[in-house]
């Protein structure tokens, strides 16, 4: 199947018709009818149809695979991180239920990679939405490149939710993190996991192993300080930091 004929059997998997799937992903009908005629032969959606059609993203881009992600599967290869490693139990939390980072070679010496996005929700989120969002298996792609120019890490993107980075991170926005920099560098932008709960801040040192949290929007999300005792008892950890961003208005 090529790229045309896998949108058109994602679509009808899903029971969407192009309008409906149009309005999911944010584009115009015409925009899904030319992807399943042939007549625009790439898209830069295809991780939104993918989400929006419940499919493998790797399947759908690339025609490799299975069209749904297997039960279990990873997006990242935990096996070979060393238990050591500080980052690795949050990395198995984020991981659950993606499928491995894939290299893609598209016949150039600039490969792509694409990176598994992990989307967050808030308390009291409708239950099957949550499962939905946990599971699929949708990824951005980067510049193999320009990952191993930026991150000294494992790379994962995070959706941002709400609106305390607005307005240049607004709800919905995707950061690119880099888990292997968790030493705080003051001003910059990193991703925590605060009690389960992922949330995209500027971080300060405070004396005594604490962090500082600043937003973007401090009428609605005032500054917030926890020493290193509060971190712990509040399950506060640092995924990484953000070193890309994108914001879909």
């Amino acid at each position: 199947m090529n790229l045309s004929e896998r949108i058109k059997a994602a679509r009808k998997h899903a029971g969407l018709t192009q309008q409906q799937l149009a309005q999911l992903v944010g584009v115009a009908q015409t925009a899904i009818s030319q992807l399943e005629s042939g007549k625009a032969q790439r898209s830069t959606y295809i991780a939104e149809i993918a989400y929006a059609c419940e499919v493998s993203s790797k399947w759908l881009a690339l025609g490799e695979g299975e069209m749904k992600p297997a039960e279990g599967s990873f997006e990242i290869d935990l096996e070979e991180t060393p238990p050591s490693t500080p980052n690795s139990a949050l990395l198995g939390f984020l991981s659950s239920s993606i499928s491995p980072i894939a290299v893609v070679n598209d016949g150039n010496e600039n490969e792509a990679v694409l990176v598994p996005i992990i989307r967050d929700y808030y308390p009291g989120s409708d239950p099957e939405r949550i499962a939905r969002s946990q599971k699929s298996n949708i990824s951005y792609r980067f510049s193999k490149r320009m990952l191993e120019s930026l991150a000294t890490g494992e790379v994962v993107c995070v959706s941002v939710s709400g609106n305390a980075m607005s307005p240049v991170l607004q709800n919905g926005s995707i950061v690119a993190v880099d888990t292997g920099s968790t030493d705080i560098e003051d001003g910059k932008i990193y991703v925590i996991r605060h009690s389960g709960q992922l949330r995209t801040q500027f971080l300060y040192r405070i004396p005594g192993g604490g962090i500082r949290l600043r937003s973007m929007n401090p009428a609605e999300h005032p500054e917030e300080s926890y020493t290193s005792k509060e971190m712990e008892e509040k399950s506060i950890t640092i995924i990484g930091r953000a070193f890309w961003g994108a914001s879909f208005l």
